[in-house]
C-alpha cells in the first residue's frame, strides 16, 4: 500500500526550496510524465544548459539502456519508484548517462513528497565516480598484495598487526587468524628487539627503511633470514597511523652468496699457488741457467 507524503507547511516549503537550488547535488522531481523539474546542481551534474532541456528529454535519455545486472534500466526505474511510494523512500545505486552519452554510477534516493496538491517523487543524486574509482584501486592494490610472493603486513604504531597476505602465512607458518590483533614482538628474536624501537622510530618521524637484512622467528620456532621495508601508513589526514612491512625470505640467496664467496676465496687460493708455482719455476730456471754457465766455463 502506497505511503502517502504528508502536505508541508509555508516555512517547510521554503526551506526545502533554499535546499533544492543550493545543494550540491542533484535534485529532480519526477511524476508519472517524467522529470519536471530540477536544479542547478543537476544541469551541472547531466551536462544540460537549462532546466527545460533537461526536463525535455525522456526519462530514459539520463540512463543506458540497461543496468550493470542486464536488467532493463526504465522497467528497473518503474519498480524502484514503486518501492518508494510503498516504503516511503528508496536508496540505491544507479548508473546514469550525462547529455554527452558519458555514463557514471551514482547514489540515488528516491522519497515521495507532497507537491502543490499532489504525491511526486523527490529524486537525490550523487554522483559517486571518484569513490568507484578509489574502491576499483583499493581493490587491484588489495589483489596485487594478496597474490604477492613477498610477507605484506600492516601494523599501527604499538606493533599491533592488522593485516596479513598470504606470502606472510607461508614465509612465516601464522594464519592471518592467529596473529592478526597480535604483537609483531611475536617475530622478533630477542636479540632483535632493539632494531624494532628503532624502525619503528624512524616510521613515526615519517621515513622509509630500506632493504633491512634481519632475521624473523617463525611459528615452529625456526628463525628465517629475511630482507624487509618498513614504510609509515599515513591516513587521509596525511597523519602518521601504522606501518607497512614486505618482508622477502633471503635465505638461499644468502646461501648462494656464501657459495659464490667461498668459491671466490678458493679460486684466488689456488691463483696465488699457482703464481707462486710460476714464481718458483722462474727461479729454479734461473739457477739451472747459472749451473750450465758455470760448467761452461769448467768445460
Amino acid at each position: 500500500m502506497d505511503t502517502p507524503a504528508q502536505p508541508v507547511s509555508h516555512e517547510e516549503e521554503a526551506l526545502y526550496k533554499k535546499l533544492f537550488e543550493t545543494s550540491n547535488d542533484a535534485i529532480m522531481l519526477l511524476n508519472d510524465k517524467g522529470f519536471f523539474d530540477c536544479n542547478e546542481a543537476t544541469l551541472r551534474m547531466f551536462g544540460y544548459h537549462t532546466k527545460e532541456e533537461f526536463c525535455g528529454k525522456s526519462p530514459s535519455d539520463h540512463s543506458p539502456p540497461t543496468q550493470p545486472d542486464g536488467r532493463n534500466s526504465m522497467e528497473k526505474a518503474d519498480e524502484y519508484v514503486r518501492l518508494a511510494h510503498e516504503k516511503g523512500k528508496n536508496f540505491f545505486e544507479w548508473v546514469h548517462r550525462r547529455k554527452s552519452g558519458e555514463d557514471f554510477p551514482a547514489d540515488v534516493l528516491l522519497t515521495p513528497v507532497f507537491y502543490s496538491g499532489k504525491t511526486v517523487i523527490l529524486a537525490t543524486v550523487r554522483d559517486i565516480s571518484e569513490r568507484k574509482r578509489v574502491e576499483e584501486e583499493r581493490n587491484r592494490l588489495a589483489a596485487i598484495v594478496e597474490s604477492s610472493d613477498d610477507a605484506i603486513l600492516g601494523k599501527d604504531l604499538q606493533g599491533v598487526i592488522l593485516s596479513w597476505n598470504k606470502g606472510a602465512e607461508r614465509l612465516y607458518g601464522y594464519t592471518e587468524s592467529e596473529i592478526k590483533g597480535k604483537n609483531i614482538a611475536l617475530l622478533i628474536p630477542e636479540d632483535k628487539k632493539n632494531e624494532m624501537n628503532d624502525i619503528m622510530k624512524k616510521i613515526s618521524a615519517g621515513e622509509q627503511v630500506k632493504r633491512l637484512r634481519t632475521f624473523r622467528v617463525k611459528k615452529d620456532g625456526n628463525t628465517v633470514e629475511v630482507s624487509i621495508t618498513t614504510s609509515p601508513i599515513k591516513n587521509i589526514r596525511g597523519q602518521i597511523i601504522g606501518a607497512s612491512t614486505i618482508a622477502r625470505d633471503i635465505t638461499e640467496s644468502r646461501k648462494t652468496e656464501r657459495d659464490l664467496l667461498e668459491k671466490v676465496t678458493e679460486l684466488e687460493r689456488l691463483n696465488r699457488l699457482m703464481v707462486g708455482r710460476e714464481l718458483k719455476m722462474a727461479e729454479m730456471k734461473q739457477e739451472l741457467e747459472k749451473i750450465k754457465k758455470e760448467v761452461e766455463k769448467t768445460i
